[in-house]
């Protein structure tokens, strides 16, 4: 099994800590993460030697000035966004092609225990609760498929056989007549701020036609972090001593860091004055 992440700078901090979690835990014949090409030195230095680190330019020759055309009128703070997605169905598909079992792992994700993803003939599935309507208006557009199950597959990580994603691609290219990408461009509606999802699309397409080839991997995750943990130098530490009670546990950029605890004190008690002060005049 290859297990592939992509990043970029902002997901350096918590790579550096997850990168050591991911090889403790998650074993694999072959790591790497893709990130773009000014970036390469910054994540050497701070990944292990076990994991490559290899430069985006050379997966999004195809799509990547399309991508942009595509987007740059309506929302071109999303561009990265979308291209990592793109990158993550390319890295499965090069993988694919060659008959190799792969695994997309988010790079701001730290396992916190071992987990296996192929067991007793099926891949293993995380799923969440999530639900966002136009990610089912792009893979119908797209696949001509509907959700046929009760969970997303939204979960910061994708196992994948090669069949399915090479199955997928061809679908996709039958379908519309077009390169896959070209096509998965095509299906977003660029005016939501979140038009599409790689998990959630190829989730849709397996479930449909390898339904007996996966299953949903049961136990819990996280999506907190920092409120979890308080950074993933902790979460590290918590996985290192096999404390935590959850497989793994991510840590989004738009979540709220926590803050320290005596910060948190002085701004409690700021607040109270404020509003005793406000009360005394009026």
């Amino acid at each position: 099994m290859d297990l592939i992440s992509v990043a970029e700078s902002s997901r350096l901090s918590v790579w550096r800590y997850a990168s050591q979690a991911i090889l403790a835990n998650i074993p694999a014949d072959d790591y790497r993460v893709i990130v773009p090409r000014g970036q390469l030195s910054a994540f050497r230095a701070q990944t292990p030697g076990e994991i490559s680190v290899e430069c985006e330019e050379d997966y999004i020759q195809d799509f990547s000035s399309y991508l942009w055309e595509s987007i740059r009128e309506t929302d071109p703070k999303r561009y990265g966004w979308y291209l990592q997605q793109l990158i993550k169905l390319e890295a499965l598909r090069r993988c694919g092609v060659t008959s190799r079992r792969a695994l997309v792992w988010d790079a701001d994700t730290m396992p916190l225990q071992p987990i296996g993803f192929f067991g007793q003939g099926s891949a293993e599935i995380f799923g969440s609760d999530e639900h966002h309507p136009p990610y089912f208006a792009a893979i119908e557009d797209l696949l001509g498929l509907k959700k046929i199950v009760d969970r997303s597959f939204i979960s910061q990580s994708f196992p994948c056989e090669p069949r399915w994603i090479v199955e997928f691609c061809d679908f996709i290219e039958a379908r519309h007549g077009a390169p896959w990408w070209r096509a998965v461009i095509a299906s977003i509606d660029f005016r939501n701020q979140s038009g599409f999802s790689e998990y959630e699309t190829l989730g849709t397409f397996v479930s449909h036609l390898f339904p007996e080839g996966w299953r949903w991997k049961e136990g819990a995750w996280y999506r907190d972090g920092y409120t979890q943990f308080g950074g993933p130098r902790k979460a590290l530490n918590a996985a290192r001593k096999k404390s935590a009670d959850a497989y793994f546990v991510a840590f989004e950029p738009w979540e709220p860091k926590r803050k320290s605890s005596l910060i948190a004190v002085v701004e409690k008690y700021t607040t109270n004055a404020r509003q005793f002060f406000d009360f005394r005049t009026h």
